[in-house]
């Protein structure tokens, strides 16, 4: 009873403003993962396996290069917003739009390797290659956002998003244009479009012309780690490769639900950002962190044994018998991520603060031991590749902790 009623305390204790902005962001985010839940329904329905294979075989291509894309500038662009160095945005921006197109001419030039083997994945790309430098800009209105506190554009820029990601797939299907190339230009062109008008709007926002340089050279050193992020992506290509494209299909699905669990903790995590990011140190981030840390990991652990018992219900009855192969992988990442996801805010704690060395330590060690697990596994088929995930599930969570300890003692002793 008496833990029951410190429990209570605790929650009751979270300031209204907090549980407001929790409750708009849980509304948005339900919204955002219900959308893409239909958006899932009608490529399993409407769009046959090999298409829906081989688009995601080029998102994969397209996320690789991504991963070379300064990804690290989210950061920058996050921190800049919550300490009002409003002077760094376009300079950030600028970045983006200059990196992404050295590496649209690199897609360009790797759609040629498919030209005889696969002619509409060799298009496909292509036509990814021309939208990239636009869509690489998709980033930066929610890290901006979160940095500002602006809880009311993030969620209603979520929400509309992901509801033209609906629309255009509907109008896709309706107007029977459901080749490779015109579900890139509904998918990806109209967002495209959409992304740079509201870059522009948000151009106009600024309040000041500060900058501080040390905030982007740390964005630009975490992208020099996360280089080898590249290497996760290449799951698809493996299955690709070693099984099918139907597979490939078939996994895509499997990583739904999982992926939408993603979403979930992204609600908190767009709930501490703002908090984590304005501590002075760690030990304040600690403060703030922990006593949500118990009420996350149980509210996760349901939904886990929830999701597991459930799938084999739900996967069938939303994409059809024909991905019925999907169940078994999809509860089973489902739940071990569920199992390890707390943890996770150890990582948004410690990059909030900037410490480099973490920031380079995960983002070499993940990638690579999963390459090297998806290397390893892929003999098993797609089983090996979701054997891979759920090891560094745990292996990063436990690295993530231990680093978050390691410095909260180091202060502590200081």
């Amino acid at each position: 009873m008496k833990n029951n009623a410190k429990l209570f305390f605790k929650i009751t204790k979270y300031p209204l403003r907090s549980w407001k902005r929790l409750g708009g962001l849980g509304v948005s985010q339900i919204i955002v993962v219900l959308s893409g839940i239909v958006n899932s329904i009608i490529w399993a329905r409407f769009i046959s396996k090999e298409t829906y294979g081989q688009y995601q075989l080029i998102l994969s291509f397209v996320s690789i290069a991504s991963s070379f894309a300064f990804t690290g500038l989210a950061q920058s662009l996050s921190i800049s917003a919550a300490k009002n160095f409003d002077g760094n945005f376009i300079d950030i921006v600028k970045l983006k739009i200059k990196i992404s197109i050295l590496l649209a001419i690199f897609l360009f030039i790797f759609s040629l390797y498919y030209k005889n083997n696969d002619p509409d994945v060799a298009n496909g790309i292509l036509f990814m290659a021309a939208l990239f430098p636009l869509l690489q800009l998709k980033n930066v209105r929610q890290a901006w956002f979160n940095g500002k506190g602006w809880f009311r554009w993030l969620i209603g820029s979520n929400i509309f998003f992901s509801l033209i990601a609906v629309i255009t797939l509907v109008l896709a299907v309706l107007l029977k244009t459901t080749s490779l190339n015109d579900l890139i230009f509904w998918r990806q062109g109209v967002v495209s479009v959409l992304i740079c008008i509201l870059l522009i709007i948000m151009m106009r926002w600024r309040t000041n012309t500060l900058k501080d340089n040390a905030i982007i050279t740390f964005g630009l050193h975490t992208s020099a780690a996360t280089l080898f992020a590249c290497l996760i992506s290449t799951d698809k290509y493996f299955i690709h490769r070693y099984v099918s494209t139907a597979d490939v299909a078939v996994y895509s699905v499997a990583l739904i639900f999982p992926n939408q669990l993603k979403a979930l903790f992204s609600i908190f995590n767009q709930i501490f950002i703002p908090k984590l990011t304005s501590a002075n140190n760690i030990n304040e981030a600690w403060m703030y962190l922990k006593p949500k840390l118990l009420l996350l990991i149980i509210l996760f652990v349901l939904i886990g044994i929830i999701g597991f018992v459930l799938f084999p219900i739900i996967i069938p009855f939303l994409f059809s018998e024909k991905y019925i192969d999907a169940i078994p992988y999809s509860k089973t990442l489902w739940l071990f991520f569920s199992m390890t996801a707390p943890l996770t805010y150890f990582s948004t704690a410690l990059r909030a603060q900037q410490k480099t060395v973490f920031v380079y330590s995960i983002s070499i060690l993940h990638p690579l031991l999963l390459f090297i697990l998806y290397y390893q596994l892929i003999s098993y088929g797609v089983w090996g590749i979701v054997n891979a995930k759920i090891i560094m599930y745990f292996i990063v969570s436990l690295l993530y902790a231990s680093f978050f300890f390691i410095y909260l003692k180091r202060e502590q002793k200081n």
